[in-house]
């Protein structure tokens, strides 16, 4: 469970963008980013929310219920992703590598 004090959840409320970075190197990750992006905003919110994962190869289990979570949310969703985390994402929902 993520636990944030009302004048965190207020910035999060009141920002046009929240990013979350690095999320390979926290194990709650995801479940931050479900807090984050369906608990602080609502349905009818215009933020952007960015997500960028960092080397998600120790991760890859966990890639198919972010995506997951990001398909299900109604505002505006980026993933930032390089090639190589391109193939480990693909690989971890059995799409063939780029260069397989």
């Amino acid at each position: 469970m993520i636990n944030a004090n009302q004048e965190n959840i207020k910035i999060l409320k009141d920002a046009s963008a929240v990013a979350i970075v690095n999320w390979d190197s926290n194990l709650m990750g995801t479940d931050l980013a479900k807090y984050v992006f369906t608990t602080i905003s609502s349905n009818n919110d215009t933020k952007l929310h960015f997500i960028d994962t960092g080397d998600i190869q120790s991760r890859k289990k966990d890639i198919p219920t972010l995506l997951l979570l990001l398909a299900n949310i109604k505002e505006k969703n980026v993933l930032s992703i390089n090639e190589n985390e391109c193939n480990a994402l693909a690989q971890s929902i059995n799409f063939s590598s780029l260069y397989d």
